[in-house]
């Protein structure tokens, strides 16, 4: 439900939708886990959402996801 009202548009609200479940965004692991994913986010040199890894590896920008059914045995539904 969160996310598909997130992609509906409450992404747009930002921190003001995730109050509306009574998080407290000021704890330490909330605090440790927003760091973790920003220095993976920082190592991996991924800049924006969506962002498709495959194999660890990024999919250049002039390709399409649906464009990996040419190449090789990759089962993408």
């Amino acid at each position: 439900m969160i996310y598909n009202e997130w992609f509906a548009g409450k992404k747009y609200l930002g921190e003001a939708y995730v109050m509306t479940f009574g998080y407290d965004l000021g704890t330490t692991e909330v605090s440790q886990e927003l760091g973790n994913h920003n220095e993976w986010q920082y190592k991996n040199r991924l800049t924006a959402t969506p962002t498709i890894l495959i194999n660890g590896y990024q999919l250049p920008d002039n390709y399409k996801i649906e464009d990996m059914r040419c190449f090789g045995d990759l089962n993408i539904n």
